[in-house]
C-alpha cells in the first residue's frame, strides 16, 4: 500500500513515503523513491496506479519554476500547467494521433474537419482519458521562508493544505489522515 506524508512542524516539513513498486503480477518493497526536487525550496512526492507520467510532469514544472518567483500561488500554477500540459500529450497520443490532430486543433478545427458523430466520438473518448489516479504532494517554502503543503491530482486541480498542516496520498491516504486528525 503506497503512502505518502507530510506536516507542518513549526518552520520546518516532515515528510515520509514507502518505497514499494507494484509491476502488476510482481512488486517490491525498496525499489523506488518517490520524492523529488523542484528546485532549492519545493520538492514533490508522488502516489498512483501508473507514476509513468511523473517525471515529464516534474521536469515541465521544473522548467516553468525557473522563471517564475517562489510563491505558494506561482508553484501552484506551475505543476497545475504541467500536469494539464501532460494530460493533454495523453490525449493526443491516446486519441487524436489517427487523425493528425492535437489538442488545440481538436478545439478549434474539430467540428469543421471532421463529421459530427467523429466529433463526438473523439469527444467522448477525450473525456475517459486520465493519468490513472496520479496524486502529487508538494511541499516547500515560499520567499518568505513559510512552509506549505498542496496537492495536484488529476483533471489538474490543486488544493491547498497549510490547515490542516498535513496532508497523505496514495493508497494509505485515508488510514494514514486518520492517524493525523486523531493525534491532532
Amino acid at each position: 500500500m503506497t503512502v505518502c506524508i507530510a506536516a507542518i512542524a513549526g518552520e520546518y516539513i516532515v515528510t515520509v513515503s514507502d518505497m514499494l513498486i507494484d509491476g502488476g503480477t510482481i512488486s517490491t518493497d525498496s525499489n523506488t523513491i518517490k520524492q523529488w526536487s523542484l528546485n532549492d525550496n519545493w520538492a514533490v512526492m508522488v502516489a498512483g496506479n501508473n507514476i509513468s507520467h511523473a517525471i515529464p510532469i516534474i521536469g515541465n514544472a521544473r522548467g516553468y519554476l525557473e522563471k517564475a518567483k517562489d510563491t505558494l500561488r506561482s508553484v501552484r500554477s506551475c505543476m497545475k500547467r504541467a500536469f494539464q500540459e501532460r494530460v493533454r500529450e495523453v490525449i493526443t497520443d491516446r486519441v487524436l494521433y489517427k487523425f493528425a490532430l492535437d489538442m488545440p486543433t481538436f478545439l478549434k478545427k474539430g467540428k469543421r474537419i471532421l463529421d459530427a458523430g467523429t466529433f463526438a466520438d473523439l469527444s467522448r473518448a477525450i473525456r475517459t482519458v486520465n493519468l490513472e489516479e496520479l496524486q502529487f504532494l508538494v511541499y516547500g517554502f515560499d520567499v518568505n521562508g513559510t512552509p506549505h503543503l498542496f496537492t495536484v491530482c488529476d483533471p489538474g486541480e490543486d488544493r491547498t493544505w497549510d490547515v490542516p498542516g498535513f496532508r497523505a496520498i496514495g493508497a494509505g491516504e485515508c488510514a494514514a489522515e486518520t492517524i493525523l486528525y486523531y493525534f491532532n
